[in-house]
């Protein structure tokens, strides 16, 4: 007989139960597993609230260029100085996408809208080929969103950034479905292999290189090994050709091979997982990370196939060994340095972790991500102050104006002012605020020769005579090159329109002008004055004539 209060009673077992069962599924690795994902995303996307234009080194260039594509000639201030130029060229993932974007919504929305893609894909890449590599989700394919905010996206190589993405999504597919639909996927991995021509480069060798490890250990695993080999050889070689024949009918692929290898302090820093905005976090972040694997390592919890251990190889090797600079690309070594953080985390799954040890390896790498995260938000709340004074100073420029960016560098820098310059780089050294006049291209419709109108990369022309100030403006100049009166190799590099400013742009913009406050120069007058940037009219002497 039961009572009432009796606990094994129906009534009262039914809401203990569903208690019980509630807090079951909660606790679930797949309910983990999504609130993970979903508050990751959320958390790597917040900084974009914080500003409408975050400061990634390339991104205002890119903008603007997309900008300029998405007028289709109606603007006929833009017209005059800028041109769409469409061939056969790699890296056109803003250029294609951005620009139909731009039409439909706010300019400063689509393009964070694009950020956020690019901080996502590779984490969903990751996800993904993870999953086709294990026939399971894992929480630590997660990890990549600790490396997906890295220095390629801050100096904003968001091209790069999206490739890295669609490379493992790509090599998922071709890892799930190789054996399934052998033929149908050796059209899908040529039509792979454009869509990573155009997005990136270095997305097209990632693809690649996944492949390869790939059908090295299933070949290695094949009792018919050299039979296997070239069955799979076949299956590729459609993939190959289309890389091939775009790669060699593209202007990119006809340039000269200039190599470029860096200085070896610079090498090692960016070769580091992380590289933000602080070095000592940086190196931090990276020693708990090596903390982490060295662990796992330790007690053999680490699983990680034959492919795995030969994808990660190449890749440490290339990120130790490539070129800092190919063809005009930079950073080409600290972009394998990216590929090899990424595929730590997509390619590798811990197993049987004990309970200690699992809490131990998530409260390290949460930590990192939370402290990472915190910083980036720190920076981007800051410039967003930074473009409010940007803008006031540049409110009075009048359609057309051609505008000059000059920089403060760290030995021109006022006693006292270092802290705003040193806010404006990576842990590296690297500026991050050179290109941010380019927004001037947007928003006052003026010239800006750094739009990256490379025609081997990007598909873009100067029309005349802009093309020839853009040709003659070789950098952004320091204080010093913009006070020489004539071209001065000492002074840093030769600008061959050093000290005749005035045939060419009507304006110049300081920045940061609170590193060298009180800037003055005879032949500047100053129209407007910030805490970030100032503004001068280039006062003309009726010497100098215009570029013929």
């Amino acid at each position: 007989m039961t009572h009432p209060g009796d606990a094994t009673t129906p009534d009262a077992r039914a809401p203990a139960g569903g208690i019980a069962v509630l807090r079951a599924s909660l606790c679930t690795g797949r309910a983990l597993w999504w609130a993970l994902l979903l508050g990751g995303g959320a958390l790597l996307l917040a900084p974009l609230l914080l500003v409408d234009v975050p400061p990634l080194l390339d991104y205002p260039n890119h903008l603007a260029r997309a900008f300029i594509l998405a007028q289709d000639d109606r603007d006929p201030v833009l017209a005059a100085m800028y041109g769409a130029r469409w061939s056969i060229i790699p890296n056109l993932a803003l250029d294609v996408v951005l620009p139909p974007l731009i039409r439909v919504l706010p300019v400063h929305v689509a393009g964070r809208l694009l950020i956020g893609l690019a901080l996502l894909l590779p984490v969903l890449g990751s996800v993904l080929y993870s999953r086709a590599l294990f026939g399971r989700h894992s929480l630590w394919a997660l990890g990549t969103g600790l490396t997906t905010a890295n220095g390629m996206l801050l100096l904003g190589f968001l091209n790069f950034q999206i490739s890295l993405g669609l490379a493992p999504i790509c090599a998922a597919a071709w890892a799930h479905w190789r054996e399934r639909r052998p033929l149908a996927l050796a059209g899908f991995a040529a039509l792979a292999a454009a869509l990573l021509f155009f997005s990136h480069l270095m997305g097209l060798l990632l693809f690649a290189l996944l492949i390869f490890c790939h059908e090295c250990a299933q070949v290695a695993r094949s009792r018919q090994r050299w039979s296997d080999a070239g069955r799979r050889l076949l299956l590729l070689l459609p993939a190959v050709t289309v890389a091939l024949g775009l790669y060699a009918a593209s202007t990119f692929g006809a340039e000269a091979t200039d190599l470029d290898w860096g200085s070896l302090d610079q090498r090692l820093i960016r070769a580091m997982p992380f590289v933000g905005y602080d070095l000592a976090l940086d190196i931090a972040s990276t020693a708990l990370l090596a903390g982490v694997l060295a662990l796992l390592l330790w007690q053999r919890r680490l699983r990680m196939p034959p492919s795995s251990l030969l994808l990660l190889a190449v890749l440490a090797g290339l990120a130790l060994l490539a070129p800092f600079g190919f063809k005009g690309t930079g950073y080409v070594h600290a972009r394998f340095a990216v590929m090899l953080a990424v595929m730590l985390f997509a390619a590798t799954r811990p197993v049987h972790l004990p309970r200690r040890t699992a809490l131990l390896v998530g409260g390290v790498l949460v930590g990192i991500f939370v402290a990472r995260q915190a910083q980036t938000a720190i920076v981007w709340h800051d410039h967003a102050r930074d473009l409010v004074e940007l803008r006031r100073v540049t409110a009075s420029l009048p359609p057309g104006s051609r505008i000059l960016t000059t920089s403060v560098d760290i030995d021109e820098a006022a006693p006292g002012h270092y802290g705003l310059l040193r806010r404006q780089m990576l842990s590296d050294g690297t500026r991050i605020d050179g290109h941010v006049s380019a927004l001037m291209v947007i928003e006052r419709r003026a010239f800006s020769p750094f739009l990256f109108a490379n025609l081997s990369q990007q598909p873009m022309m100067l029309h005349e005579p802009f093309y020839a100030i853009g040709q003659r403006t070789v950098s952004i100049p320091n204080l010093a090159q913009l006070a020489e009166d004539t071209p001065d190799q000492a002074a840093g590099g030769a600008f061959p329109i050093a000290g005749q400013w005035s045939c060419c742009y009507d304006y110049v913009v300081l920045v940061p002008s609170g590193a060298h406050p009180g800037f003055v120069l005879p032949s500047l007058d100053p129209v407007a004055r910030s805490d970030y940037a100032d503004l001068f009219r280039i006062r003309p002497p009726s010497a100098i004539a215009w570029l013929p």
